[in-house]
């Protein structure tokens, strides 16, 4: 049906971080029919990393209308409660949910605590968001999940190595290497200046990306595109550069990594355009601390200096 379609296509894009994109799409099958109980709770989990959470209550109360015993919406609803200081309603959806679940009284804490981290994560703090995680994780040390959350949540505020412990563990606690996990693994290499050790997990996760999982195919290139100018491997990474474009690939990251990869060529004026296109990309921003370098950069660039 349609409507399958719809929800096939927003489940991919969102997977691929294109979220307004998928956001249209739930949109357009609640436009056709405004009660669809799993169009209304996508669109309350996309709100929520989207950082719109007044909407994402609206859909968490629109959801609670018709299904009273939604434990997401429950969690979800609480989660926001108590984010403006409603603790009352806060605990009392926390309190049904747990009452409905009675045998799932961890799990709930454990989603309750992840979307605490996705709110935090999207606010930018990302402290919060680790010490969510790290709870998370204190009931249950192998939720793969969290883990992967917190990683994220070391990586945007430059804590590389402890986000490499935690990819370093999810790899060695995966019965196959995933494409995503050696993407990130690669990623946090890179920060560290570990060239070699992020081109061999670069590879891999190309590789893996082509057989498997074609929606990291861009990352992958992307980040190796930062990796290759490091190791003098200009033509390659020049490839690599061309081949995120043919893609389609619009990510903040990418422009980032191309106004280094421009930057190490002299080549001023692309170097800017690249850095002014990484910082207007608002829907997945760059880290707090690249913002800072790729501002700092378009000032030297543009006073003559790098």
């Amino acid at each position: 049906s349609h409507e399958s379609s719809l929800f096939d296509r927003a489940r991919l894009l969102a997977t691929r971080n294109y979220l307004q994109a998928a956001s249209h799409d739930i949109n357009a099958i609640l436009e056709s029919d405004p009660t669809s109980l799993p169009a209304l709770l996508s669109r309350a989990r996309l709100n929520l990393h989207l950082g719109n959470l007044d909407e994402a209550r609206r859909d968490f109360n629109a959801v609670l209308k018709q299904d009273p015993e939604s434990t997401e919406a429950l969690i979800g609803r609480s989660v926001l409660a108590e984010r403006s200081g409603e603790l009352f309603f806060a605990e009392q959806d926390l309190q049904k949910a747990n009452e409905i679940n009675p045998e799932d009284t961890d799990g709930i804490e454990i989603a309750r605590l992840l979307m605490q981290a996705t709110i935090a994560h999207q606010t930018e703090r990302f402290e919060d968001a680790v010490a969510a995680c790290s709870q998370a994780l204190e009931i249950h040390p192998e939720h793969v999940i969290a883990r992967r959350e917190r990683a994220r949540a070391f990586w945007y505020s430059d804590s590389f190595v402890e986000a490499l412990e935690d990819y370093q563990y999810l790899l060695d606690n995966s019965d196959n290497p995933r494409a995503e996990l050696l993407l990130c693994r690669g990623g946090i290499y890179n920060e560290l200046g570990e060239f070699d050790l992020a081109l061999e997990d670069l590879e891999k996760s190309r590789q893996l990306a082509i057989m498997e999982r074609p929606e990291i195919l861009p990352w992958a290139l992307s980040s190796l595109a930062r990796t290759l100018p490091a190791l003098e491997r200009w033509n390659e990474a020049e490839s690599a550069f061309t081949e995120c474009l043919r893609l389609g690939h619009n990510s903040p990251w990418f422009h980032y990594y191309h106004g280094l990869y421009f930057l190490a060529r002299n080549d001023r004026a692309s170097a800017i355009r690249s850095f002014e296109r990484a910082l207007n990309i608002t829907t997945r921003r760059l880290p707090p601390g690249k913002r800072t370098r790729a501002r700092a950069l378009i000032r030297k660039l543009q006073a003559g200096s790098t």
